[in-house]
């Protein structure tokens, strides 16, 4: 993709945006049915369409993003009438919904971070079993670096399973399966060192991991309390009201979003539900969000 967003952006430069768009997206899927077809085997063939189209579609995708840069590069009027559009919006709702968004952000970023040091204290505490589970394998070295490097690709997944296990909903390992700070229930997982790390049991206090996102939102509600009570020459509790609900949806939204993209299928069977619930994460991050930046906004209001 950042092959094809400089060549977009070279391309925009020689005046025939279309024409060259369009033969360096159809040479570049030659190429990729090209190599697809070099890889064909009768024990085990890649998806001919799919070698060919989706390489060529995300190449795609960065010449119109390196056209894109070109243009905004060379005309700023639009980006100029843009924000005078947004200027002429009241002062008020400029405010509260660039708060909003500023304290949404900022909240699903915070419970993001704490997810990824809970998750990398985690694999410190599971080592034993990491280890244990990596000698079951019974990989060669190759295999070993194989596995390490599909389990590294796997990392940002499973940050986003720990933020979704401190907002609540947690996470599923296969159909009927669920691990979550209010219960855990774990049946045959796949043989990945990594999961090793997964609590398959309840533990004490684990509750407690619900307030992580409240204190994320009430860090962030304090945050940009500050530039919001510039802007409104002081806090009122509609102004309150309305940012946090804002922000939480903002985060909510983010939250969800992430949850989708590290949910799917892992297998056949009941490895066909795993991840999180994009639609419980979503509501769960929203009911504990909105509340907690509305208060770290009213926070200090009078003084």
């Amino acid at each position: 993709m950042l092959l094809g967003v400089r060549a977009g952006g070279r391309i925009a430069d020689s005046g025939h945006g279309r024409l060259g768009v369009l033969s360096a997206a159809a040479a570049f899927a030659l190429l990729s049915l090209g190599i697809t077809l070099t890889a064909l085997h009768p024990m085990a063939r890649p998806s001919i369409w799919q070698g060919t189209l989706l390489p060529a579609l995300v190449f795609a995708v960065g010449l119109g993003l390196g056209m894109l840069r070109a243009a905004g590069r060379r005309e700023t009027s639009a980006r100029g009438r843009l924000a005078r559009r947004w200027a002429a919006v009241p002062i008020d709702t400029r405010a509260i919904a660039e708060a909003g968004l500023r304290a949404g952000t900022a909240a699903a970023s915070v419970v993001l971070l704490i997810s990824a040091v809970a998750l990398g204290l985690r694999l410190i505490v599971g080592y034993a079993e990491i280890i244990r589970l990596y000698e079951a394998l019974h990989t060669e070295v190759v295999g070993g670096i194989a596995v390490t490097a599909l389990q590294l690709a796997l990392l940002p997944d499973l940050v986003i399973w720990a933020a979704a296990w401190f907002t609540g909903p947690g996470f599923a390992l296969g159909t009927g399966s669920h691990v979550s700070p209010l219960g855990t229930a774990v049946g045959p997982v796949p043989a990945l060192p990594v999961l090793g790390a997964v609590p398959t049991a309840d533990f004490p206090l684990a509750f407690a991991g619900l307030l992580v996102p409240v204190v994320a939102g009430f860090v962030a509600g304090v945050a940009v309390r500050p530039a919001l009570a510039r802007a409104l020459d002081g806090i009122r509790p509609p102004a309150v009201l309305l940012t946090g609900v804002l922000g939480g949806a903002v985060g909510a939204v983010l939250l969800a979003l992430l949850a989708w993209a590290a949910s799917g299928s892992a297998g056949p069977g009941r490895l066909s539900d795993v991840g999180p619930s994009p639609v419980a994460v979503g509501f769960a991050a929203l009911l504990e969000l909105a509340p907690a930046i509305a208060v770290g906004l009213a926070v200090g209001r009078r003084r």
